[in-house]
């Protein structure tokens, strides 16, 4: 028994030393505020120890463990470490979420916290919030509605781009108006964009078997351009068939193409 201890510290002293540094990088990175000389020491040892603890055990693991299960046995501080790691970050995260929700000037968290033991005159450390984080933003009017939504929810605003209108001006799927049109908003404000859905859909008129003057003047009055085919030199001027054809639904603007015999 007393061997195999033995041999785990010896093991770990050896080979193990770089832990002791990822230890600390973590016991920084977990850390509120700046961290102090003795805490930082003892973050190495407590690691240390730590470590030592858990090479003694997988030491004396290996004689209850099956063969094959053996190899798993270092996936364990592994997963520790990268848990620590997860939880280190997630916490430095919500530091600077903090400016979000607390008045600007005001205290977010103070080193050491409330109530720990302090000698006169000691220091302490505070972290005082900036308030609410200012964003500028452009005016999207008239660009593709998915980039303009993309940029601005990237830069951490609420967009609503739920309404649509037809727009004879502006193409299919891009922005008529953006509500405000541009300047600067906080951080979670919204934003409105009205979409365009392209021109109105128009019913195309009839104009089978009439004269090309005719048949012309009706379909631009519906707002429609004419687009003439000659048939065998259209010496009689009867338009003989229409595309697209009559009662079908279009954009306004479309071009409709009648041929003439």
């Amino acid at each position: 028994m007393l061997a195999t201890i033995g041999s785990a510290i010896g093991l770990f002293a050896a080979t193990n030393i770089d832990d002791i540094v990822v230890l600390t990088v973590l016991f920084l990175a977990s850390s509120r505020g700046k961290p102090r000389p003795w805490q930082i020491v003892a973050g190495q040892y407590l690691g240390f120890i730590t470590l030592v603890v858990i090479s003694v055990i997988a030491a004396l693991g290996l004689t209850i463990v099956p063969d094959e299960w053996v190899g798993f046995l270092g996936l364990i501080p592994l997963g520790i470490g990268i848990w620590t790691l997860v939880r280190g970050l997630r916490r430095n995260g919500d530091d600077d979420d903090d400016d979000e929700k607390i008045t600007a000037g005001s205290v977010i968290s103070s080193d050491p916290g409330a109530t720990s033991p302090l000698p006169p005159n000691g220091a302490v450390n505070l972290v005082v919030s900036k308030g609410r984080q200012p964003v500028e933003f452009a005016d999207w009017t008239g660009k593709p509605a998915d980039q303009a939504t993309k940029a601005l929810t990237d830069a951490g605003l609420k967009v609503d781009a739920s309404e649509h209108k037809n727009s004879e001006s502006v193409a299919k799927g891009s922005v008529i108006s953006q509500t405000p049109p541009s300047g600067e908003l906080f951080k979670g404000d919204g934003i409105k964009l009205v979409v365009s859905d392209g021109p109105p859909l128009v019913e195309v008129p009839d104009v089978f078997g009439k004269q090309v003057g005719n048949a012309t003047d009706i379909l631009e009055k519906a707002g429609f351009k004419v687009k003439v085919e000659a048939v065998l030199g259209g010496v009689f001027g009867t338009v003989r068939s229409q595309d697209p054809a009559a009662g079908t639904s279009v954009p306004k603007g479309s071009t409709i193409t009648i041929r003439v015999v």
